[in-house]
């Protein structure tokens, strides 16, 4: 659905050049829900507005749905629906039905045809008794659901969502997250977010961008297995003598040593230096432990920072 070849994008900062976009390749299926995930300035808001055409690439090709957008945006656009980050695309003083009609015309809808989109869009979200009122009177889960409900109204192929559930509280982040399962049915949605937990439990597939260059790209369950297999953890109480402790810090600096209390301790270690204080020292409890989604994603941002420090 979309496919991105040898994509770049710089911006001039005083007299630096920032390269925001580092030369990706990227290929998005369709009818999957797609999360971009990555720390503030990581190059995710500006591969959005590539995706929509809101700004070009410097070199490279983007394609959607077989049409290049670079040679023909004007038919590229019309199968994209973005919301982007605050849902900035709503009037507080109009309704929400003079919204929808608003946007319709601006998308070449009218008439029945957009009076029948709008009855549609207003029942799948759950708005039906909001329609005559206006939009600075609506809770702020509610005009993120306008937001994309405006972004629907073409009616598109495909559907970026740019941090749907920010500023949301817990019951509106939960609304949003379903109107999101309910759309995927039919459509591509690319997903921003800070939320990994909602990444983690929406998501076909992942990629994590990082200075400009996609550091990983996987399903979740894949990138989830691979660090239970590469980087087991093990939470260890033992009993140890001070001289004991001291002896052990000599030998591996790494390991971080926690006193419950006297003569009790605890570490978090990797299998060798798990299997040492198994065959050493007095252990009262053992407990692997799985690596959580953020603790992957802090460690793939590290490791993708030392890389291109080294290189």
């Amino acid at each position: 659905m979309i496919l991105l070849r040898s994509v770049a994008k710089a911006f001039r900062n005083r007299s630096d050049i920032v390269q925001a976009i580092d030369h990706i390749d990227l290929n998005i299926e369709p009818k999957q829900i797609f999360s971009l995930l990555g720390p503030n300035g990581a190059g995710k808001t500006t591969l959005i507005k590539l995706l929509c055409g809101l700004i070009t690439p410097d070199s490279g090709q983007i394609m959607i749905n077989g049409v290049d957008i670079g040679r023909q945006p004007h038919i590229a656009k019309q199968l994209i629906g973005v919301v982007l980050e605050s849902a900035k695309n709503v009037y507080q003083y109009l309704t929400v039905r003079e919204t929808l009609e608003y946007f319709g015309l601006l998308n070449g809808l009218a008439g029945a045809k957009l009076s029948k989109r709008i009855c549609y869009l207003t029942e799948m979200f759950s708005l039906q008794e909001k329609i005559s009122h206006k939009v600075g009177t609506l809770s702020r889960g509610m005009q993120q659901k306008l937001a994309i409900m405006i972004a629907m109204v073409k009616d598109p192929e495909i559907l970026i969502l740019d941090e749907p559930t920010l500023g949301l509280d817990v019951i509106s982040s939960l609304k949003i997250r379903d109107v999101i399962k309910d759309l995927a049915r039919g459509k591509t949605i690319i997903l921003t977010t800070h939320a990994l937990e909602l990444a983690a439990e929406l998501s076909d597939r992942i990629a994590i961008i990082n200075k400009g260059r996609i550091v990983h790209h996987s399903t979740m369950p894949e990138l989830v297995a691979s660090y239970q297999v590469n980087e087991d953890s093990y939470r260890i109480v033992f009993r140890a003598t001070s001289a004991e402790i001291e002896s052990l810090n000599r030998r591996d600096p790494k390991v971080e040593v926690t006193e419950l209390q006297d003569s009790l301790y605890q570490v978090k270690a990797g299998p060798e230096a798990a299997s040492f204080l198994m065959r050493n020292f007095n252990i009262i409890e053992l407990e692997k432990e799985n690596a959580d989604l953020e603790s992957i994603f802090i460690d793939l941002l590290h490791k993708s920072t030392a890389q291109r420090r080294d290189a």
